[in-house]
């Protein structure tokens, strides 16, 4: 296990990742999950939390909330991203289970 700035030390890193947990800055998410892939490999699993956003992301009051355009941005990614399966369980503030099929 490593905990620290993901940016800093997974690059340098020659891993295969078989699990990894996003929960940070919520309008980084699309960067940790692009940083991440070309370390996955089939099987695979990225969970990412707070992707329901307590609901922000369905409601348009929160259409110019940063943080809650981010969160959209990472959902509609991840949800046309054909080397991934996922869902979102609605659990509290969502957790998106993401599995690598590549």
């Amino acid at each position: 296990m490593f905990v620290g700035n993901v940016f800093e030390l997974l690059p340098p890193m020659q891993l295969r990742i078989d699990a990894a947990f996003i929960d940070a800055n919520k309008r980084e998410y699309v960067e940790y999950y692009n940083l991440l892939m070309p370390f996955m490999h089939s099987g695979s699993l990225i969970l990412a939390d707070n992707t329901l956003w307590d609901g922000h992301v369905v409601d348009p009051a929160y259409d110019r909330d940063a943080q809650t355009v981010a969160i959209r941005r990472f959902n509609d990614m991840v949800a046309a991203d054909d080397r991934v399966e996922q869902l979102i369980l609605p659990e509290r503030d969502g957790l998106s289970v993401i599995r690598v099929k590549k």
